[in-house]
């Protein structure tokens, strides 16, 4: 028999025994032969954790003992979990699968349990228990869930890991699953369905997610652009181009979304039908079916894309063509099958003298169906007129009936878009040949002065650009080889490379952009020398030199020849010769000279203005007896014509031709050897039959100042084209100036 109840302790790690409690035996302590069960309990030290030890040991009343022990394991530690997957908000469909990951601390881990609950409380939608595989004293584990039969809604994940000891530790990942099972819907607000428009400006519409957990839960919303007909048919907008393949480009993806992508446009958006349809995609994967698309047509309404002569220009009364460029093919009838033809011309088409409505102009029509240019070729009167001097003109086109109209039969359109029932933008007028006021020398409105004052220079126009060279500097007979340039657009000078040889008494003419002066007269005496210049390169470049030398000569360009005349020889024996050189073959030729006529015992004479007009060359004044005299040169039948003479005698002035008219400005007055503002105007389509009429004066009296004026037609508005007169000698005393003026007609 037993004769007191076993002694117990238990020693846990890094710790001493600790006596166990008897809570009982039962039965009672036995006595011989008889066993009985006793119960103990011991408190566990906490931070002891790992192996334990328990012992007993009993003895009998006989003083007989006997004792045991056994191991077990001490764990107070609560589990460590960490969520790694999902830590951000995914979208899911019922039905899909739920990959969730995490990490744990442990040593004795023992069962975990993955659960969907409800964000905001609520028991599990879906949950897995794992009671296997699991081993300390940490690790990474990861489960599946289904989420068949999931409701839509947003949801937390939650773990929990137990251990052996049986606690349990957790960690939630709050609103990170979104179950939607719900299609996004989006709409297209523009186009309008049905829309008819002149081009596409934009697509824009609305989407929402019905079952997104945000504002709309998308994830994108696409656009595709489709062609139904004309050259793209059956093609998708990419973008940047037509393509077969069927594209869907991206959207800003808001409530209210715009297309982000580029559109087509012009030739890329021709008049037909399209299709444009919306898509959108939410975060789940849903994709809206179906889609929604709206149907509208690209219908550029006709327009006059140009005309020429272009609104409110200035042009000779020989213009030959007027022209009216459409904005596509362009018919006679409403159904769109008769194109226009040269029957249209008076009907549909008209160029209308005064004003519109005003009298129909002499011509004919013809239709370009390829370029969608109409033409009308004026009819010439017998001097070779197609048009009233000083008149204005209006390109008419008519858009009502019995007008014009494309292929859907739609009307002309102002550059709106709305319909017109004709065109009256297209204005032009033939100028009024005495000339409007001349920009003054000084004060309001002067234009700039050139760099350098001189006079006895050469000058001409290239490319719009106006060229002032050589001369004499004041105080003598100084030659100098400066060469600039005048931009009219910007009212500036520009030195340019100075000629290779400084002169005076030069003249100058153009050919295929290269500026070729020839002669004149320098310190080593009158001059054979002839450069050309190449605005393109500022470079100067050695010509063939004259047959004679010569000073104050004339020049001027007529069917690709350079043709000079008259001039001083080294003896300043007045000269009658005329030469032509070939710019090609670098060759000069002795053409006829001029003769003695009438009054003019001789032909020969210097410090004359050469110029072409009207298909002949115009050798008028110089000094001396011939001050008056006009002659015409026909290079065809190399012969010379009697013209009628200036109304006084003139020498050293300028003569240009301006929108068909020939212009005497300036020049040294024969009576008081002074310099003159008198301007005469011939008109050149008279031929020998006319008669000098006098222009407006030029601001003040000047002479020497290039002979063939030059003619700039990229003068600013309204003047557009005019006649530049710039350095020489002014006033009474002819003070050398380096001022500039311009006058147009």
């Amino acid at each position: 028999g037993i004769g007191t109840a076993p002694s117990v302790n238990v020693t846990q790690a890094g710790g001493s025994a600790v006596a166990a409690t008897l809570v009982g035996c039962s039965p009672a302590l036995p006595q011989v032969g008889a066993s009985t069960d006793c119960t103990y309990t011991y408190n566990v030290v906490t931070g002891q954790d790992g192996p334990a030890l328990v012992s007993a040991s009993v003895a009998d009343r006989a003083g007989l003992s006997s004792s045991a022990s056994a191991s077990f394991a001490v764990d107070t530690a609560i589990p460590v979990v960490s969520v790694t997957i999902p830590t951000t908000l995914q979208y899911k469909r019922p039905g899909d699968s739920l990959v969730v990951s995490f990490t744990y601390t442990e040593g004795n881990p023992s069962q975990y349990v993955v659960e969907l609950r409800p964000a905001g409380g609520g028991a599990a939608v879906a949950s897995t228990l794992v009671t296997s595989g699991l081993s300390g004293p940490s690790g990474t584990r990861t489960s599946t869930l289904s989420l068949a039969g999931v409701p839509d809604g947003l949801y937390d994940v939650v773990v929990g890991l137990t251990d052996s000891a049986g606690q349990t530790g957790s960690d939630t990942r709050a609103s990170v699953v979104h179950v939607d099972g719900s299609l996004p819907v989006s709409a297209i607000t523009s186009p309008a369905n049905g829309a008819a428009l002149p081009t596409l400006t934009g697509i824009s519409g609305t989407a929402n997610d019905p079952g997104g957990a945000t504002a709309t839960g998308l994830a994108s919303v696409g656009v595709s652009l489709h062609a139904n007909d004309g050259p793209f048919s059956s093609k998708y907008w990419n973008g940047s181009a037509w393509d077969v393949a069927a594209t869907f480009l991206a959207t800003d993806n808001a409530p209210v979304w715009t297309l982000a992508a580029a559109l087509p446009t012009g030739a890329s958006l021709p008049e037909g039908s399209y299709t444009v349809c919306s898509r959108a995609i939410d975060g789940a994967s849903n994709t809206q079916a179906p889609l929604s698309c709206n149907t509208f047509t690209i219908e550029n309404p006709p327009y006059v894309h140009a005309a020429a002569p272009d609104g409110m220009a200035k042009v000779s009364r020989t213009r030959d063509v007027v022209t009216v460029t459409f904005s596509e093919a362009m018919f006679s009838d409403t159904a769109g099958t008769v194109p226009l033809s040269a029957a249209d011309y008076g009907t549909r088409i008209r160029v209308e003298s005064g004003s519109a409505g005003g009298a129909l102009v002499a011509g004919t029509g013809s239709y370009n169906a390829t370029t969608f240019t109409y033409t009308v070729t004026l009819t010439p009167d017998g001097t070779g007129a197609t048009l009233a001097e000083n008149t204005l003109y209006v390109v008419n086109i008519l858009g009502g009936p019995p007008g014009v109209r494309d292929s859907r039969g739609n009307v002309l359109a102002d550059g709106a878009g709305a319909a017109i029932p004709r065109d009256v933008s297209h204005t032009f007028n033939t100028p009024n040949p005495t000339i409007a006021p001349w920009t003054p020398p000084s004060g309001a409105g002067v234009r700039a002065p050139s760099a350098s004052s001189r006079r006895d220079v050469a000058a001409s126009a290239i490319g719009g650009q106006f060229y002032v060279v050589g001369g004499q500097v004041p105080g003598g007979t100084t030659a100098t080889a400066a060469n600039e340039s005048y931009d009219p657009m910007t009212d500036t000078w520009t030195s340019r490379a100075p000629m290779p040889t400084a002169r005076y008494g030069l003249a100058a003419a153009v050919y295929a952009d290269k500026l070729y002066v020839f002669g004149g007269a320098n310190t080593a005496g009158t001059l054979k020398t002839v450069e050309a210049f190449n605005p393109a390169t500022n470079t100067w470049s050695t010509e063939t030199p004259l047959p004679t030398a010569l000073k104050y000569l004339a020049a001027a360009e007529m069917n690709g020849l350079l043709y000079v005349v008259g001039g001083t020889n080294v003896s300043n024996a007045q000269q009658s010769a005329l030469y032509a050189y070939d710019p090609i073959a670098k060759t000069w030729t002795t053409r006829a000279p001029m003769p003695a006529a009438g009054a003019y015992p001789t032909g020969a004479r210097n410090k004359l203005t050469l110029t072409t007009a009207n298909g002949r060359l115009w050798a008028i004044g110089g000094a001396g007896g011939q001050g008056t005299h006009v002659q015409l040169y026909n290079p065809a039948a190399n012969a010379w014509t009697e013209a009628p003479n200036l109304p006084a005698k003139r020498s050293l002035h300028g003569t240009s031709v301006l929108n068909g008219y020939l212009y005497v400005a300036g020049g040294l007055d024969a009576t008081t050897a002074q310099p003159t503002d008198t301007v005469y105007v011939y008109d050149p389509l008279l031929g020998t039959g006319g008669s000098w009429r006098t222009a407006t004066p030029l601001p003040e009296a000047r002479a020497a100042f290039g002979g063939q004026v030059a003619v700039v037609d990229t003068l600013p508005e309204p003047a557009r084209s005019g006649i530049l007169v710039a350095a020489g000698a002014v006033g009474a005393t002819s003070t050398v100036t380096n001022s500039l003026t311009v006058g147009s007609n």
